[in-house]
């Protein structure tokens, strides 16, 4: 009716506008519309002169179609995506406002497969001046095939180093190439798509080889090449003159054919699965075939998704899964989606797809076959000739006595529990065992010994009872059965046919739907809720937690945030869970539920119920259900509320930053905000690639490359960054935006709709121009060599060595005949990049570790000595892109054996096997089942004893083999603990290549060498089996079997370590939980102390040393698992004869509950309520362009773990930075160093070229964090933020006279040195701050005190404190800075005449100017400030004589006569003091332990 409606005479008629990108204009040329009125996608501006507006396409014109799809349900972005699908092309069918009102009217949805659709395309040229007419030479687009009787594709390649193309070289007659079009001389343009023009000849070769049966290749002859470029047209697919060529297959010479039949004959079981050639075709009264193809980008494979039930598709036998291999006997391998939409509509009515499943794939691929729609077992299938009516097929023409098969759907009831049958097995066949009176299964058909033949459409012939239960589960409220009688099955036998669901004499029978039966008087029942809880962007998790009670199976809500999405969808604490995503918990262990809720990380939902419903329905045996008539369906809002973007926010900038090959790094730098843990983009090069693409300085970066960055260490975020090392992606936001957000609640996500894409512009090596007139003076060839491994060859055969003197990595010893002589590597070369990444700067270590990242093939970027000394000399930097690299690769090579002809006699005269064995552990059986013992004379490994009944039995290892590779690694050559750790690197499988003895003399005897590339190797495995443990438990578990425990421990961000320690007990010569600290991660996740450790991480401890167990604790830093069982249960399973393992039923799961570092904080809030924290210092060392270094050193003491600062150079940058000599080091750039080794603290230094950060605690305040047991943080409130003044502070220009001093009449700012003395109280002097932010002020100086001594006066303004200017610090911060020494501190200060002089010439005070007046405390307290009376020392008294204390004030009271000095000594006598802390230190036990540090 649709399409009757839409080509009716007078109808407005739709376009489809082909649009194609020109290469001389940005994009298309259009933009897309979303109108809020009225739904659908909508053309907005059209740029005059663009490819759109050439195509057809006009403002305000409705999209219907995105290269053949409807888009009606897609939003905005589905549909900016389904554009892109193809880079430089796209077809958009539209309606304009005259079509589409048409449509509406009608009632019809228009197709772009009407007849009255209008096809516009875009021209080939911008100018359109070519010519449809015009002859056009041909463009061949070749499709390759190999054949199984040819080698190769018969051609090869040549590449033409001055034009950078590819041109096919010499082509052998009768060859796939010759057949397929290919012709000598032909330039190639794209490979399977790909345009490669630019690549180089190595990639090109990749690109040919990567589907290793088949290839396409656009080419075209010289002739036509210069027709195309002459014209500035773009050779490509989309042009007209395309020809279609392709290798017929099978290869059509008669003998070869019947080579192949031969071949197929000898090789096909007669029990080969067969492909399926299905002829669909449409019925009139249903849309379309009934089927949906899904597409996956990594293979380039086309699959069958879903396929509508009683469609053609479905009764044609197609299955969803199928691999789609032809189209109308075309082969579709590798061909672009839209190519294959295209075919498959190449006729309006029907189609013929040549499909296989998976099993039957891979046993042809495996046999090196190709599937084909002339092969013999080619099972063929076509839609019946009219739809089959509703109460089954029309049989008429079958004869009287075929019996009826049954295809039953099973549908649950939600007042019946489960589906009232089961299933045994006999032989190889499953049936229907009994069925319950009055289920879900009698009502759908079943009948009790049916045999099964597919269970949810898949067939179960083959397949093992637990298989067939599995299948059953996959769909836990409806599953279908196609079941036959015995009586049928007998007959169907007797005749040879086949029983399968497109037979015609199906029966399809359904169980009815049914509500759940309650009573009359039960109408009114309690509610039961169905919400659906969809993720919001800028919230974490759904926000509700479940309890799992220990005794019972039940599992409550046990937490809702109200403002969460759960707590918006209606579920409320102390719901009872029923079921999630429509699976039923109730009976479901912990880590089920978990996996079902995370099954969809966007949205869950559940089934709740309250406790007094929950018990009402149990109380009448009411299952609960979704089916039931009471559920109330409730959903989370989207957007959440108030969160809808304002048109005053500012945008968000999403970044993509691109290095330029001739610009070096991306040209920015991060900071990063310890207290608050937000990293911000620094300073910004101009002209940089970071500049280009939008980032700013000041930035706060919110997420990298996809990844959040708020609360990550700085660490963390710098390694995100280099997880891409030549293109990376930031979100940022700038500080006034930043704020905006923070005010609102919004937070910062890249899916918010006011996201601003930017991105750095693509730009070439400028390099290349550099060098364009040097290398006319014969500049030397640097090289790219790709260094490929060979099966009969240890290693890539070359050395890496650091060279002394200049620090370079160089390439060493090159090994004759090795793969690395044959790439190009040679002995001195210097090493620049390896595997694409500069290896400046890296340690030996970290070069290595990239060469070892690609176990099979690495590259290296080198230049010989003398080449090196000519770049440098001309100032010239290496890098890949220059021209005048030269890339050399190892050439491949099959083990020796497969290309010496005489392997083909021995191989005749019956070659013995070997045999590569895949052996895996079973979950009932300890272990592999075998040893390994040496031969110390040969250095060879053997297998030792083989257990009876055992894996390694199973999977083919017999006593005495000689074993040649572990894990596809070679044991020659490798010790006896080696070839043990190769074993041990797969805990659950393993492979090995083996031998024989007498097969290894024979070998031996040939000289042919054993690897697993030779055709007599014969593939053996274990077979999978399930643990029959829970079987053989059924009857212990009944006599009360103990518990044993499976914890999960995790760490806890403000918990030092799990709080545990391993003891090895000798007696029993196994493992044992030691003493497990209070309150640890370790308690809290349920270990005990005394425990026996069974496994850890999954891995068994039994015959593990106690080291060895320690490493498997260590191997997951942050979460490790132990299954452990008490001394009491041990020794039940010991005197019961029962292996303690994880897969029994008994097994309790528990785990470290998570939890944020928040104990901390409060303790040390307490603490510093209480008494003050000692002074930690986080200081910021930045380097000077004029100054060598930081200006200090780093020791480490050995028998600590910890690192220290050594000495400090006097005005470098670490001391004016705030590091002093004996500070430990807590944490270096963020990141925690306690227990490091020397070397990594170091690297941590140096990951940054020009600044470093240090969290670093004097000795005192290190003694205090101890004594208190409290851990150094930089979160803590008496951390002090001290940092190297940039730029280096240099001298002032003041007035000077002729003798070029500065004249008296300049007033001098004062750098006081003030010293504590042992025996008086402070530094004698306070503090004020201005109440109009005017600065820091001397308050009272307390007369003879240490700052009266050392030239302070009241009333000073304080600029600087211990070399750090404070004039933008806040009170707080002045206090700390003040503290950070305990002993003494500097204070630059200015009293009002000269703050005033200086401030009216704009002249910046600061320690560096050479007029300051320095003073120093003097190293002892004068006698004049003292008086001895007895015993004591007290203040002398005051001239003037003054009335006695009143009473009070002896007891201790606060008075306001009492000087700064009295009162500090008053509050300090009244303030608690901790047991814990020893007596004040003297000067002389501080001196001791510092030498000793």
């Amino acid at each position: 009716m649709g399409e009757m409606a839409t080509d009716a005479a007078g109808a407005p008629a739709p376009r489809l506008c082909h649009v194609v990108k020109w290469e001389d204009f940005d994009g298309y040329g259009f933009n897309l519309h979303a109108d809020k009125s009225k739904p659908g996608q909508y053309i907005g501006k059209v740029d005059p002169g663009s490819p759109s507006e050439a195509a057809g396409l006009k403002g305000g014109d409705r999209i219907v179609e995105v290269n053949g799809i409807n888009i009606a349900n897609e939003n905005h972005k589905q549909v900016v995506e389904r554009i892109k699908q193809f880079p430089n092309e796209t077809r958009l069918f539209v309606l304009d406002d005259a079509a589409d009102d048409y449509c509406k009217s009608m009632k019809v949805v228009a197709k772009s497969t009407d007849a009255n659709v209008i096809h516009l395309k875009t021209p080939r040229s911008k100018h359109g001046d070519q010519d449809d007419n015009e002859d056009m030479p041909t463009v061949r687009l070749c499709h390759l095939r190999k054949w199984h009787d040819y080698d190769g594709y018969g051609f090869n390649l040549q590449y033409d180093q001055s034009k950078q193309q590819e041109f096919i070289g010499s082509v052998d007659a009768d060859s796939p190439a010759e057949t397929a079009g290919i012709m000598e001389g032909d330039r190639i343009i794209a490979v399977n798509g790909d345009n490669i023009e630019g690549e180089s000849h190595m990639q090109v070769v990749q690109k040919i080889k990567f589907n290793p049966s088949e290839t396409r290749l656009l080419v075209v002859d010289t002739t036509a090449f210069n027709f195309y470029q002459s014209r500035s047209l773009k050779i490509s697919t989309s042009l007209r003159d395309v020809k279609y060529m392709e290798t017929p297959v099978p290869r059509p010479d008669s003998r070869a054919a019947a080579v192949v039949d031969h071949i197929a004959a000898v090789s096909v079981d007669d029990d080969a699965p067969s492909p399926r050639l299905c002829h669909l075709v449409k019925w009139t009264d249903f849309d379309g075939y009934g089927f949906n193809l899904q597409y996956d980008k990594h293979t380039s494979t086309e699959y069958i998704g879903d396929v509508d039930q009683g469609s053609p598709a479905d009764l044609t036998a197609m299955k969803k899964g199928d691999r789609l291999i032809e189209v109308n006997d075309e082969n579709m391998e590798r061909r672009e989606h839209a190519d294959i939409i295209r075919h498959i509509k190449s006729n309006a009515n029907e189609t013929r797809l040549l499909v296989a499943d998976r099993e039957t794939y891979d046993y042809y691929n495996d046999k090196g076959i190709t599937i084909t729609g002339s092969m013999k077992s080619v099972a063929h299938h076509k839609t019946p000739a009219r739809q089959p009516r509703a109460n089954g097929p029309d049989v008429a023409d079958e004869s009287d006595d075929t019996p009826h098969i049954r295809h039953c759907t099973i549908r649950k009831w939600p007042d019946f529990d489960g589906y009232g049958f089961h299933l045994s097995h006999h032989g190889t066949n499953e049936f229907v065992g009994g069925v319950d009176e009055g289920s879900p299964a009698e009502a759908g058909g079943l009948r009790k010994d049916d045999r099964v033949v597919e269970v949810n459409d898949t067939a179960v012939e083959g397949k093992t009872h637990n298989k067939i239960i599995e299948l059953v589960k996959q769909r836990p409220l409806q599953a279908s059965f196609l079941v036959v009688d015995q009586e049928a099955d007998k007959v169907f036998t007797n005749r040879g046919i086949k029983i399968v669901a497109t037979l015609k004499n199906v029966e399809r029978l359904e169980t009815p739907e049914r509500q759940a039966q309650v009573a009359e008087e039960d109408k009114d029942m309690p509610e039961v809720r169905l919400c659906t809880i969809h993720q919001w962007p800028d919230f974490q998790g759904f926000g509700f937690n479940v309890r799992f009670e220990k005794t019972s199976p039940l599992k409550f809500i046990s937490h809702v945030d109200l403002s969460s999405p759960a707590g918006a969808s209606g579920v409320r604490i102390g719901d009872h869970l029923i079921a999630i995503n429509g699976q039923n918990v109730e009976a479901k262990d912990k880590r089920a539920v978990v996996h079902i809720t995370n099954s969809n990380p966007t949205q869950a939902e559940l089934l709740v119920v309250g406790d007094s419903a929950y018990k009402y329905y149990k109380s009448r045996n009411i299952r609960i259900s979704s089916q039931l008539n009471n559920v109330t369906k409730l959903e989370t809002p989207v957007p959440r509320p108030g969160t809808e973007l304002k048109d005053d926010i500012p945008p968000v900038r999403l970044c993509i930053i691109r290095k330029w090959p001739d610009y070096d790094g991306y040209g920015f730098a991060l900071h990063y905000d310890v207290p608050k843990q937000h990293t911000f983009i620094g300073g910004v090069d101009e002209g940089s690639p970071a500049e280009a693409g939008g980032l700013r300085e000041g930035d706060r970066v919110t997420e990298i490359n996809d990844e959040v960055v708020e609360g990550k260490t700085h660490t963390e975020v710098i390694a995100f960054v280099k997880q891409r090392p030549l293109q990376a992606s930031f979100l940022v936001v700038d500080p006034e935006a930043d704020q905006l957000f923070t005010t609102r609640g919004i937070k910062i996500v890249a899916t918010l709709k006011n996201v601003e894409k930017l991105e750095t512009p693509i730009r070439e090596a400028k390099a290349a121009e550099v060098a364009a007139e040097p290398e006319s003076e014969d500049l030397p060839h640097i090289r790219h060599c790709t260094i490929r491994k060979w099966p009969d060859f240890d290693g890539y055969g070359f050395h890496l060595a650091r060279h002394r003197s200049t620090d370079e990595e160089c390439i060493d010893n090159v090994d004759e005949d090795s793969p690395a002589e044959a790439g190009g590597l040679r002995e001195g070369d210097r090493v620049i990049e390896v595997n694409d990444m500069a290896v400046e700067g890296k340690t030996h270590a970290e070069v290595i570790e990239l060469v070892k990242q690609r176990p099979l093939q690495a590259s290296f970027l080198v230049v010989d000595q003398e080449a090196d000394k000519v770049f440098t000399d001309r100032g010239i930097k290496i890098v890949a892109t220059l021209e005048n690299v030269e890339r050399l690769e190892t050439p491949e090579r099959q083990a020796p054996v497969a290309v010496v002809p005489a392997v083909a006699e021995p191989e005749s005269e019956d070659l013995p096997h070997i045999r590569h064995c895949t052996i895996r552990k079973w979950p009932d059986f300890d272990g592999y089942g075998f040893n390994l013992v040496c031969d110390v004379a040969k250095a060879e490994e053997f297998i030792g004893n083989v257990d009876k009944d055992s894996p390694a039995e199973a999977g083919g290892l017999m006593r005495g083999d000689r074993v040649i590779e572990v894990n596809d690694v070679a044991v020659e050559g490798k010790t006896h603990a080696e070839a043990i750790e190769l074993v041990k690197q797969r805990p659950l499988q393993t492979s090995f290549l083996v031998v024989d003895q007498e097969a290894d003399k024979v070998f031996t005897d040939r000289g042919i060498k054993i690897v697993a590339t030779l055709e007599n190797v014969e593939r053996l495995e274990t077979p999978i089996r399930e643990a029959k443990v829970s079987e053989i438990l059924a009857e212990p578990e009944s006599e009360d079997l103990p518990h044993i425990r499976h914890c999960t421990i995790r760490k806890w961000p403000d918990f030092d370590g799990y709080g545990f320690h391993l003891d090895h007990h000798l007696s029993k010569d196994g493992e044992c939980i030691g003493i497990v600290d209070a309150g640890s991660p370790a308690e809290a996740g349920g270990l005990r102390e005394g425990d026996r450790i069974i496994e850890v991480n999954d891995v068994a401890l039994e015959g593990k040393t106690h080291a060895e167990a320690i490493e498997l604790v260590k191997q997951r830093p942050l979460q490790v698992s132990f299954l452990v069982v008490d001394q009491e249960a041990d020794q039940v399973f010991t005197d019961k004869g029962i292996k303690i393992v994880a897969t029994l039923k008994n097994v309790e799961r528990l785990e470290t509950p998570e939890r944020q570092a928040t104990v901390f904080k409060v303790e040390q809030q307490e603490a510093e309520a209480e008494d003050d924290l000692p002074p930690v210092r986080l200081c910021t060392i930045r380097k000077w362009s004029d100054y060598d270094g930081y200006g200090f050193n780093l020791q480490y003491d050995k028998g600590t773990r910890q690192e220290f600062i050594g000495s400090v150079e006097d005005g470098g940058p670490a001391e004016t930075g705030g590091l002093r000599g004996g500070d430990r080091v807590v944490e270096v750039n963020g990141e925690n160093v306690e227990g490091k080794g020397h070397a990594d603290v170091v690297a941590l230094v140096k990951q940054h070229a020009t600044h470093a950060a240090f969290l670093v605690v004097d000795v005192e305040a290190d003694r205090l964090f101890g004594a208190r047991g409290m851990r150094v943080l930089a979160t803590l409130g008496s951390v002090t933020k001290m940092e190297t003044p940039l730029p280096r502070p240099g001298n002032v220009i003041l007035p000077r006279n002729e003798d070029n001093g500065i004249p008296d009449s300049v007033p001098r700012p004062r750098l006081a040195h003030v010293c504590k003395w042992p025996d008086f109280q402070g530094y004698g002097f306070n503090l004020l701050a201005d109440k109009n932010g005017l600065g820091e002020f001397l308050g009272d100086i307390d007369k003879d005190g240490p700052a009266d001594l050392a030239g302070l006066r009241k009333g000073d303004r304080i600029v600087e404190v211990n070399g750090s200017n404070i004039e933008n610090d806040s009170h707080p911060q002045v206090v700390n800075k003040i503290k950070a020494m305990p002993d003494n501190t500097k204070m630059l200060v200015v009293d009002s005449e000269t703050d005033e002089y200086y401030k009216s010439r704009n002249i910046a005070v600061s320690g560096s100017m050479d007029n300051i007046d320095y003073k120093k405390t003097p190293a002892s307290r004068p006698a004049s400030s003292m008086r001895i009376n007895g015993d004591s020392e007290t203040r002398a008294p005051a001239p003037v004589s003054s009335p006695a204390a009143p009473p009070s004030q002896a007891d201790g009271d606060v008075t306001f006569n009492m000087t700064a000095s009295e009162l500090r000594a008053r509050l300090q006598s009244k303030k608690k003091k901790d047991p814990r802390m020893s007596a004040q230190l003297d000067a002389k036990t501080k001196s001791d332990m510092l030498n000793k540090l």
